[in-house]
């Protein structure tokens, strides 16, 4: 009876083991890839609506190549080492003591979901509803690869995409294991299922928020860059003696009251984020009842309200 019950005891912590390193993985994948790269797009797409960006009504930040330009797809391989990274920050920050293989296989799996995810979503989605057949997946897949082939720009900034979203996830793996010994959320070096302090299952609603949250601080942070720009483009050098053209403003205080309003956004906008984290990871002492509200108030009510209200000025 010993006998044949060994092998079940020696398999399960393995089997476990691979179900909580696979969970972490998907935890990070989905803050980092969906949640804030994601956002992160959609704010780019609004740029690029606005005229800021200038790349066509056609264009879609989803792409893996943004156009033929160089300076663009070099714009967005930065992007995606920056989430690349924060993918693999992440988990190194949770798993803590992962061996060279593993870091390899999540690194390579990020490598592929960062640039075909969507893709294979769609391909996926398109096949389980029945609306592409398995020789529609292949045509697809067949134009997509001799689109990319067939170029060698293309084929140098795929190679390019590979070569650094991999490096990036591996290498802030480790960065991560240093970041869980040094983090003032003493929590979290006790408990792998929480990040900054919080349980993982908050982050299950929390995606909405942050990406709201996330849209806020871009703007401001697009908005602080817009008004550097339009000074040098205005100001004058005998504006700085206080002298100015009859009729115009003050391109100086205009600049100096716009950064210091969109600064104090910002700022506003991360103390209501880091007052929700110590709600949910119960820094904050307070009842159930209280608890629930103020998670739902600040971290659903609000942040739609203040969308929808700057949606609502937007359009006047």
């Amino acid at each position: 009876m010993d006998v044949a019950t060994t092998p079940d005891v020696i398999e399960s912590p393995n089997r476990y083991s691979f179900v909580k390193k696979l969970g972490i993985f998907i935890f990070a994948v989905f803050l980092s890839e969906f949640v804030l790269w994601d956002y992160f797009l959609n704010f780019i797409n609004t740029l690029n609506q606005n005229g800021t960006l200038n790349m066509g009504s056609s264009f879609s930040p989803v792409q893996i190549f943004w156009g033929d330009g160089i300076w663009m797809n070099i714009f967005r391989l930065t992007i995606a080492i920056v989430f690349a990274g924060v993918c693999g920050l992440i988990y190194g920050y949770l798993r803590r003591d992962e061996t060279r293989s593993e870091k390899i296989w999540v690194a390579a799996a990020n490598t592929i979901i960062s640039i075909f995810g969507l893709l294979i979503a769609i391909m996926l989605m398109g096949a389980i509803l029945g609306k592409l057949s398995l020789s529609d997946v292949q045509s697809s897949f067949s134009a997509i690869s001799a689109t990319i082939f067939g170029s060698a720009f293309y084929v140098t900034f795929l190679f390019l995409n590979i070569v650094c979203i991999f490096s990036a996830t591996f290498f802030m793996i480790d960065v991560g294991n240093e970041a869980i010994s040094e983090t003032p959320y003493a929590i979290d070096r006790k408990d792998a299922s929480t990040l900054l302090g919080i349980k993982w299952y908050h982050y299950l609603w929390l995606w909405l928020t942050i990406g709201i949250y996330e849209q806020f601080i871009l703007s401001f942070l697009s908005g602080i860059l817009g008004i550097i720009i339009n000074f040098f483009r205005t100001v004058r050098w005998f504006n700085f003696f206080g002298v100015y053209t009859s009729g115009s403003a003050n391109p100086i205080s205009i600049s100096y009251w716009g950064i210091v309003i969109d600064i104090i956004l910002i700022y506003c906008t991360t103390l209501l984020l880091e007052y929700l984290r110590k709600i949910l990871s119960g820094e904050k002492p307070m009842k159930i009842g209280m608890k629930i509200l103020a998670s739902v108030g600040i971290g659903i009510i609000l942040p739609i309200a203040i969308w929808l209200l700057l949606a609502w000025f937007a359009s006047r």
